[in-house]
């Protein structure tokens, strides 16, 4: 078991690499192809995304959490293999009924395939981060950073197609979880059990629904405009937004890289000692409010400079776009800190239902301005919904706190 300081730095590392090279991705796609083919991979990416976040059940945050040994682990693997399998059926119809290009297509079959790689490596990390060792965890994210976009990169140097360079990209992640991940708690899976119990398969799925279904609220509030932008304006258009919003993306990866060891703390401290769960809360919020400032004041001061070496000169033009996604990656940032204490206290249903007017407001906020829709208006349904996502987690976890405060003292009375 590793110490708290060392599972912080691997989580940090491995989420930075993994991240920097799913922005790197984008990167190399507006490089060497075009604005259309960029909003290609971002439409394929908002479709595909979402699901895997529903049917993925955020099943590793169900294991990190089960201090109380729940379930065996070998069940939760069990329960990803069936929904895995479902979300890629779900994926294929879509894909079916859904009238749009062949690269947009191809590229949604091949995304899923590398989705369905990265939800096994998720599964197989489970269990280092509940036992406290973050460095399986960190290789795992740094070699699918780092391979992916090499593949990506090479698979579209030599075909010029988006689609074969997505299926480049799905192969090496799908050859990291063999060779790599697919050690991870070998031990405690064995062939013979790896057969699904009905029962335990049903009351996991059933116990994390609501982290599903929060999990593609979280996904959808940058993808919901997108959605947008695709059907109001067209795919160039939605090749800049993607790329200039992408950096959001980019900070939350880094803030769920500091989050991801408070899980098992929180949980601690929320059974035993509310004023230090309080504390590292407290801690945690600061920390997102300093990455989010300094995020606005880079966008401000250097936004045209970033978009062109992040892409190319003509991307430099949206640099107000990036601004607007800076102001919302504060809220989004303090409220990564906020989700992964309610998440501690395994309030699963509940942190659902707090969530669900989220993507309503997003909705509802884009259809106020159909009228005068533009990228900026895109830019601000973000910034609505991460507001309105930070006001309802602060009011549930307030209510938690004193909840349990209340059932402390209560306990303690002769």
């Amino acid at each position: 078991m590793l110490s708290f300081k060392y599972n912080c730095l691997y989580s940090f590392i491995g989420n930075a690499l993994f991240s920097f090279g799913l922005w790197l991705n984008v990167s190399v796609i507006a490089k060497m192809a075009s604005v259309e083919a960029v909003g290609d991979y971002a439409l394929a990416n908002a479709i595909i995304s979402p699901l895997f976040g529903l049917f993925s059940l955020n099943i590793r945050a169900a294991v990190a959490t089960d201090v109380r040994g729940q379930f065996e682990y070998r069940e939760y693997f069990a329960t990803r293999i069936v929904t895995s399998f479902l979300c890629a059926v779900v994926i294929g119809v879509i894909a079916v009924v859904l009238e749009r290009s062949y690269e947009i297509l191809a590229t949604m079959i091949f995304l899923t395939m590398a989705k369905c790689a990265e939800s096994f490596c998720d599964i197989r990390s489970a269990l280092s981060l509940k036992l406290n060792n973050m460095k399986p965890v960190a290789i795992s994210l740094g070699l699918r950073g780092i391979v992916g976009v090499v593949s990506l990169a090479l698979g579209l140097l030599v075909s010029g197609s988006l689609p074969i360079g997505i299926a480049c990209l799905a192969t090496s992640w799908i050859a990291v979880y063999y060779f790599y991940d697919r050690q991870i708690a070998k031990g405690q899976l064995d062939q013979e059990e790896m057969v699904p119990e009905y029962s335990s398969v049903r009351k996991i799925i059933w116990l994390c629904i609501p982290l599903g279904v929060l999990l593609l609220i979280n996904l959808s509030i940058n993808n919901i405009p997108r959605y947008f932008v695709s059907s109001w304006l067209d795919q160039k258009a939605l090749g800049y937004f993607a790329a200039t919003t992408y950096f959001i993306f980019l900070g939350s990866m880094f803030m769920n890289a500091v989050a991801l060891p408070l899980h098992q703390s929180f949980s601690k401290c929320f059974e035993s000692d509310l004023q230090r769960f309080k504390l590292m809360l407290v801690q945690g919020v600061g920390v997102a409010l300093l990455l989010g400032v300094c995020g606005v004041l880079m966008s401000v001061y250097f936004g045209e400079l970033i978009l062109t070496l992040a892409y190319t000169k003509e991307y430099a033009e949206y640099s107000y776009l990036l601004t607007w996604t800076m102001v919302a990656s504060v809220a989004l940032y303090c409220s990564v800190m906020l989700g992964t204490a309610i998440t501690s206290t395994r309030k699963f249903k509940s942190q659902m239902l707090a969530n669900l007017p989220v993507p309503v407001v997003t909705v509802l906020f884009l259809f106020a301005m159909q009228g005068t829709f533009t990228l900026v208006t895109a830019a601000q349904a973000i910034l609505v919904a991460y507001c309105t996502k930070l006001v309802v987690q602060s009011g549930l976890l307030a209510y938690l706190l004193s909840q349990k405060e209340k059932s402390s003292v209560r306990n303690s009375l002769p």
